[in-house]
């Protein structure tokens, strides 16, 4: 079964300090595409619609990871803030307007569980991992009947902004059964 990797807001790794994880996550997914990984990008929207399509576009642009977002095997999707999927229904302060403009470009509860049923191992990482990261490999691990699929975060391909809530995150995770790895045992899952 082939893996699937999912790239969690990728702007934040334009929101930290240049360390070089850039270039190791865009090795880590040229691998991955190579072997014939499925891969997603999910990008975020807040309050701000038209700022997430301008990072969306910076990272589709960008120097470094422009060849992942603009390579026709990646499938970008919007989540929430918070690295949710949106609901399945318009929450009843939505404007109806606007839902239904953006209802293409976002993944609802329902998309997010069959686009990544089938998969093992089902590998998360991204921005911020104590956020973001963990909260959508936490969520999937609580909502979804995944048909035996593994799920891991990659810790150091992932951005983090505070190292206390990361160890609180990571210990979360393995409460559900997520496991928190590093990049090259993520290769080795997904051979």
């Amino acid at each position: 079964m082939p893996a699937l990797i999912n790239i969690i807001h990728p702007h934040m790794y334009r929101c930290v300090p240049d360390d070089g994880i850039d270039y190791k996550v865009v090795d880590f997914l040229k691998k991955e595409l190579d072997k014939g990984s499925r891969m997603y990008g999910h990008f975020e929207i807040r309050d701000n619609v038209l700022g997430a399509f301008m990072r969306k576009a910076t990272m589709e642009m960008d120097a470094v990871f422009g060849e992942i977002f603009m390579d026709k095997r990646v499938e970008s999707f919007f989540t929430l803030g918070n690295g949710y999927p949106f609901p399945d229904k318009m929450p009843k302060d939505e404007n109806e307007e606007q839902w239904k403009a953006l209802r293409r470009y976002f993944v609802t509860h329902s998309e997010l569980k069959t686009k990544i049923n089938g998969y093992s191992p089902i590998i998360f990482l991204g921005g911020a991992f104590e956020r973001c990261v963990g909260n959508i490999a936490a969520y999937c691990a609580d909502n979804y009947e995944l048909n035996n699929g593994e799920i891991f975060c990659i810790e150091d391909l992932s951005v983090s902004v505070n190292k206390e809530e990361a160890g609180k995150m990571k210990d979360e995770l393995r409460k559900r059964g997520v496991q928190v790895i590093n990049s090259q045992e993520a290769l080795k899952q997904s051979q």
